[in-house]
């Protein structure tokens, strides 16, 4: 079902105050069982209007549902996007509040940097080519929806539970790096949350690079240049709790940390 851009606006509006309130509310498919995915990308479209009316850049995608085993889930063929803000950034070690968070998680996330425009058909090569370095990321979700209960339209409308990302040391040298076998490791205070390798990740993180400017040309976008790029999650995403050190480790890559407060 396509929305009225009424609609659309209310729906933004209400996930925009959701976020910045830290208050949960009922998935928007309660209310519009039939909502389709053009109409939840609008709702997304305007969510990001709203964050950048209020003074935030957009810097980048993050791309989501990358696994097979994530796609089953959701009983898609294709992976999601979502838009990254200047706002969601977090420095490496730094102190993450969780404060009005909902039902925050973190995943482990190879990130990349595209120094010049992407658009319509590109391979591995041109892919490579346009990436001035690689980095290991964490990446947070957190979903406005109540109970954590959602289906895919309203992730969509929800710019996919974009919440915050943290980058670690650039790579400049990418071709040096296997990153179709990037061994990732994900540890609380040195106890180990989840392992997998980067091969998850549409089986080669320049794929889902490949399948995000796919996706911005059908809606007549392109890649801009000095975009962040999170290519997708590695292994699934764990809660997070205050008074914990998250670190992500990688083959070829140095960590990355991050110490979550209340």
């Amino acid at each position: 079902m396509a929305l009225s851009d009424t609609d659309i606006k209310a729906w933004s509006e209400a996930l925009n105050l959701a976020e910045q309130n830290g208050t949960a509310m009922k998935r928007i498919t309660k209310t519009i069982p039939d909502l389709d995915i053009p109409s939840s990308y609008d709702i997304q479209d305007r969510l990001i209007r709203l964050r950048c009316d209020r003074g935030e850049q957009i810097v980048g995608y993050k791309m989501g549902l990358t696994s097979k085993a994530k796609m089953e889930q959701m009983g898609v063929s294709d992976p999601i996007m979502g838009v990254l803000t200047d706002a969601m950034k977090v420095e490496s070690n730094a102190n993450y509040s969780l404060k009005n968070k909902i039902h925050p998680r973190i995943e482990p996330e190879i990130a990349f940097h595209i120094k010049s425009e992407l658009k319509g058909n590109v391979g591995r090569e041109k892919l490579l080519g346009a990436c001035s370095w690689a980095s290991l990321a964490l990446e947070i979700i957190d979903s406005r929806y109540r109970n954590f209960d959602f289906r895919l339209p309203d992730v969509l409308a929800d710019n996919c539970s974009s919440t915050g990302f943290v980058l670690g040391e650039a790579i400049s040298n990418i071709a040096s790096l296997a990153l179709d076998n990037i061994q990732l490791q994900m540890t609380f205070d040195d106890k180990v949350m989840q392992e997998g390798s980067s091969s998850a990740i549409l089986g080669h993180p320049l794929d889902s690079l490949e399948a995000l400017v796919s996706m911005l040309s059908a809606r007549g976008k392109s890649l801009p240049a000095d975009s962040i790029v999170l290519a997708g999650a590695a292994t699934a995403a764990v809660t997070l709790e205050a008074g914990t050190k998250v670190t992500v480790s990688g083959t070829g890559f140095s960590p990355v940390n991050l110490s979550i407060v209340s």
